[in-house]
């Protein structure tokens, strides 16, 4: 069985991940990550674990920065890659990590029309109030489907039980 992870930045950045990677490549015969390439890749994976790194700004600061252009270039990457993936490799399982990549998926799955569509799990890291985010950007569209469309998810995650109260639980209890 193959698992797919998608996690806007990658992984090492975020120990929780990371982690999960390393469990769920002991369970799966195919652990397949995308994610972009923010950081120097410095653990050594297991050998069914694929990295998909998309380029990215090895600097945080620095992608923060980059045009609309520039960033909105960086979402498609990320979307046809997923798609290419999702086409090619068939995974069973998917398992995304915050809003970003939660809506690129929301957007990839319209274009699965006669494709058997994976199991979703969704997990959030962290929860920020819709003002929080830049208004029509893409975090902010994220929390936007992250509210209207959860329900595209089989199974949901928190790191905290406090945290449920910030989304449309109605579809898990």
């Amino acid at each position: 069985m193959k698992v797919l992870v998608l996690n806007y930045t990658h992984p090492e950045g975020y120990p929780p991940t990371f982690n999960a990677i390393n469990n769920l490549s002991k369970h799966f015969n195919e652990v397949i990550v995308l994610s972009t390439d923010t950081l120097i890749t410095k653990w050594n994976y297991d050998e069914n674990v694929r990295l998909d790194l998309l380029d990215g700004d090895k600097d945080r600061f620095q992608s923060i920065k980059r045009s609309k252009v520039k960033k909105l270039k960086a979402y498609f990457n990320f979307f046809s890659s997923l798609l290419k993936i999702i086409k090619k490799d068939k995974p069973e399982l998917i398992l995304i990590y915050d809003n970003v990549p939660f809506l690129i998926y929301y957007w990839v799955s319209k274009f699965l029309i006669f494709q058997k569509k994976p199991t979703i799990w969704y997990h959030n890291h962290d929860v920020f109030e819709l003002s929080f985010y830049k208004k029509y950007s893409i975090n902010w569209f994220g929390a936007i489907c992250e509210q209207k469309r959860l329900n595209i998810a089989s199974y949901f995650s928190l790191p905290a039980n406090e945290r449920k109260s910030y989304f449309p639980m109605k579809e898990f209890i």
